[in-house]
């Protein structure tokens, strides 16, 4: 970029007695911040300038001491030109930005020379010039030239002709206006970052309609970008001022025009446009949801909705969003399109019994990461937070069977009541009774994943219900004593949901229920848990039950199996949610078209897996 000139010194440290030297020296100013750039030019005559070593010399401004490069050397007798090119600045495109470059400029400045030769202060040239003499004066504007440069006949430091270049800060002044597409509804204010020469750099916030106060700010150019939301949807930008059209160029919410020097009767006026952003929510069924008798799928999938910041710009609290039969898909907008981007949306999908949340994608990506880069979906709680982009926000669910979960009812001996005594539930939908023993355990079924069942214990004299829990406590959905009932949520495959109710002997006067019997295998409400019994042949309505004891039947070849297509599935879902991911980010046609064909083909192999595993079990 540049360097603060090296002298080329002799063996002997001094400086070459073959050459003239010049330095350049940067005066003081406190309202002056940086680096400052200068080039050297040096020739016989004026007609064959060319810079010194190809250099630029660069300066750091100081406000109390001045600075200056190291001896520069040059031509004996030569004239030399010293070009301030400037402080610097911000670039003037999207690829200046995108290289970390800068440029160099005057537009902010005005500035004055002196140079002081070995024998004194410059001056310049008188009409008939004295050949031996050394002479200073003004080129042009920011352009100086030193008139027959001393040799340095002893190498010492004294035979240097110093150039000091002293500048004074040229202001400009701009308002930030900010408008929306007519017809919408957008309110609030948005932030903005105006950033320009000698290290500026200041915040406005502008309400809908309305411009910020007039921002003073180094003449030349400047940038305003609209920061205050993750990402805006601006559809314009213009600057406009004495010149008329200012602008210099536009991207991704920042602009870049210039102010010309002068107060607020020559002011650039920048105006940032903004229109509302959409949300998209979409469904998808694997193939596993198709009715294997019609081929059909069905359903509908309610998804509930938060907004942060909540208020004018926010949307419905809920969507119900019916799949279509043939396809499995279905997509719906949230609301009007009337969010503002950067808005930040929570996405619960409410639970469908037998099915779960296989993956969940959001396009464009970065809309469902947080601060961290760490994507927020968790299909487990069927859960996503979105932060709004420009444009559209598309946000797709894609679920499929859950094999179903087993529950088992307990009864917990409590005060005065024997082991083996007799109790009798019922399960709501299902007809056959179930007679558990106090101290033991009864598998009581399959039932769909994420349904809620309610168990009900049936009456006995002189027994009284005193506590009922679950063996995981979330899945207690609610839980009534007096009525002896209680509503609980069913895991998944290979899990068991345990409802334990515990009774004791009723007060006098009390009701309850209760029966006969015995068992040596006793419970105890304080110390131990439930012993499980064998299943009774019972089958729920709809449910296909498999007992335990035929689970253990199961060769180890078999189980290894098992295990081993399992383990290729978790595989299989991994590689096409890692696909589903690439197409959302994918920048053209032909890119998702490729990776919706992979995904097709794993989706196939998906379902001979998941058909495999279910003969296998």
């Amino acid at each position: 970029m540049g360097v603060l000139a090296s002298p080329a010194l002799a063996d002997n440290g001094l400086l070459d007695r073959s050459k003239g030297y010049i330095e350049i020296c940067k005066a003081p100013n406190p309202d002056l911040h940086g680096n400052f750039a200068f080039r050297v030019y040096q020739a016989r005559d004026f007609e064959s300038l060319q810079s010194v070593q190809g250099q630029v010399y660069i300066i750091p401004i100081d406000g109390t001491l001045t600075k200056c490069t190291e001896p520069i050397s040059v031509e004996p007798h030569s004239v030399v030109w010293v070009e301030e090119l400037g402080g610097s600045t911000i670039g003037m495109s999207k690829d200046d930005f995108a290289s970390g470059g800068y440029w160099w400029t005057t537009d902010h400045l005005s500035a004055t020379a002196t140079a002081i030769g070995p024998d004194g202060p410059l001056a310049a040239p008188p009409t008939k010039p004295d050949p031996e003499l050394t002479y200073f004066h003004k080129v042009r504007d920011f352009k100086w030239e030193v008139d027959n440069v001393p040799q340095n006949w002893d190498g010492s430091s004294q035979n240097v002709v110093t150039v000091t270049v002293s500048d004074t800060l040229v202001t400009g002044v701009i308002e930030v206006c900010k408008q929306i597409v007519g017809g919408t509804v957008l309110t609030g204010s948005y932030q903005f970052t105006i950033t320009g020469a000698n290290e500026f750099t200041t915040q406005v916030t502008v309400p809908i309609g309305q411009c910020s106060p007039a921002v003073t700010l180094p003449a030349g150019h400047f940038m305003v970008e609209e920061t205050g939301d993750a990402a805006e949807n601006v559809v314009d930008m213009s600057a406009v001022g004495p010149d008329g059209n200012q602008l210099i160029a536009s991207w991704d919410a920042k602009l870049v025009a210039y102010t010309v020097p002068g107060d607020s009767s020559k002011q650039t006026l920048v105006t940032f446009v903004n229109d509302p952003v959409r949300l998209k929510i979409c469904k998808e069924l694997d193939g596993s949801l198709r009715d294997p008798k019609t081929h059909l799928y069905s359903g509908t999938y309610v998804f509930d909705f938060t907004y942060s910041p909540a208020g004018a710009n926010a949307g419905p609290s809920q969507v119900k969003l019916p799949v279509d039969p043939y396809s499995g898909e279905a997509c719906a907008m949230v609301g009007l399109p009337n969010y503002r981007a950067g808005t930040i949306v929570g996405i619960t999908e409410e639970v469908v019994p037998g099915t779960k949340v296989d993956s969940i994608d959001v396009n464009p990506w970065k809309a469902g990461v947080d601060a961290k880069g760490k994507p927020t979906a968790n299909e487990t709680a069927r859960t996503v937070t979105v932060t709004l982009q420009a444009g559209e926000t598309v946000v797709t669910y894609t679920n499929e069977a859950a094999d179903p979960g087993t529950l088992k009812i307990c009864k917990v001996a409590g005060t005065g009541v024997a082991a083996g005594t007799v109790f009798t539930f019922t399960v709501a939908g299902v007809t056959t009774p179930f007679h558990v023993q106090a101290g033991q355990c009864l598998d009581v079924g399959k039932y769909p994943f994420n349904s809620t069942q309610t168990v009900v214990e049936s009456a006995a004299t002189g027994y009284a219900v005193t506590a009922i829990a679950t063996n995981v406590p979330s899945r207690l959905v609610s839980s009534d004593k007096t009525a002896r009932t209680a509503q609980v949520l069913i895991g998944g495959e290979n899990d068991y949901t345990e409802v334990m109710f515990t009774n004791s002997v009723a007060a006098a006067g009390g009701g309850g229920g209760g029966g006969g019997g015995s068992s040596s295998s006793v419970v105890s409400a304080e110390t131990s848990a439930p012993t499980v019994i064998a299943s009774p042949s019972v089958t729920p309505i709809g449910v296909a039950i498999v007992s335990q004891s035929k689970a253990t039947t199961k060769s180890a070849a078999t189980l290894a199996k098992l295990a081993k297509l399992q383990k290729q599935l978790v595989t299989l879902k991994a590689k096409i949610k890692t696909l589903s991911h690439k197409r959302a980010a994918a920048k053209t046609v032909a890119a998702k078209k490729a990776f919706t064909k992979q995904i097709l083909a794993l989706q196939a192999q998906q379902r001979q897996l998941q058909l495999s595993i279910k003969a296998l079990k």
